[in-house]
């Protein structure tokens, strides 16, 4: 099992799209952190965790990186090789869902430190800080932990989702339509599914106060389990079709 992993490790890290889309999504979460920082005024807790949970803005791009790393296999036809590498389709996928996951856990460990590096400065330069505006270590520490496990989760849930539907364009779209029509709009019709929402769950553990989102949220640890409980059980789902499906 560990050879498959670092064979699909090795296909993730030496393709030109894993680094543009890791790239895009540390860029973007860092622009976000300094526009926030230089048109916002920082006055407590929840908003100096606004500032620093920027850092899982990468999240919803390694859903679209998984889409594409599994996917993409089939666009090109290399996943017949692949199975004839590897007879058992359950052990590859569950290796590329590792492999992304790696990979989320990696953009997330350096969008945090540059988030990190970018707000500490610029605010002592404003004559604060994040523990002076109520944000300690063990936040920090949550906060980073949190962040870091969103995108390793979406890294597993976007190769489900690529595995599961074959097709770049229509997966990717399929992605983009759920999280940012069908689930913002279940969720402000019904509060009770809000707690459950990708949205939610993406603010939880992005580490946001979660004040404005208009429903509760679940504990950190509590949504950590929940959205890993989503990315298995598509994972699952996907295994099981994946087995079935004609690749030649």
């Amino acid at each position: 099992m560990s050879d498959l992993i670092a064979a699909e490790f090795l296909k993730m890290r030496t393709t030109r799209t894993f680094w543009w889309v890791a790239g895009l999504a540390i860029a973007l979460s860092l622009l976000v952190t300094i526009i926030t920082l230089a048109t916002s005024t920082f006055e407590d807790a929840g908003d100096a965790r606004s500032l620093v949970s920027n850092m899982g803005i990468p999240g919803l791009l390694m859903i679209v990186l998984g889409v594409v790393g599994a996917a993409g296999e089939y666009r090109h036809g290399t996943i017949t090789s692949t199975f004839l590498l590897a007879p058992d389709r359950r052990r590859v996928l569950a290796a590329k869902a590792v492999a992304y996951a790696i990979g989320g856990v990696s953009v997330g460990v350096v969008s945090a430190a540059l988030t990190l590096a970018i707000s500490a400065p610029w605010l002592s330069a404003q004559g604060d800080s994040l523990s002076a505006l109520g944000l300690d270590g063990g936040d920090l520490a949550e906060i980073v932990g949190g962040a870091v496990a969103y995108l390793a989760i979406s890294g597993v849930l976007g190769v489900a989702v690529g595995a599961l539907v074959i097709n770049q364009v229509t997966a990717v779209v399929a992605v983009f339509v759920l999280l940012f029509v069908v689930d913002p709009a279940v969720a402000a019709l019904a509060h009770p599914y809000g707690k459950f929402s990708l949205q939610g769950l993406g603010t939880k553990l992005s580490g946001a106060s979660g004040d404005n989102v208009g429903y509760d949220l679940f504990p950190l640890g509590v949504a950590a389990l929940v959205y890993l409980g989503y990315a298995v059980a598509l994972l699952t789902a996907t295994a099981a079709v994946v087995t079935r499906r004609d690749v030649t």
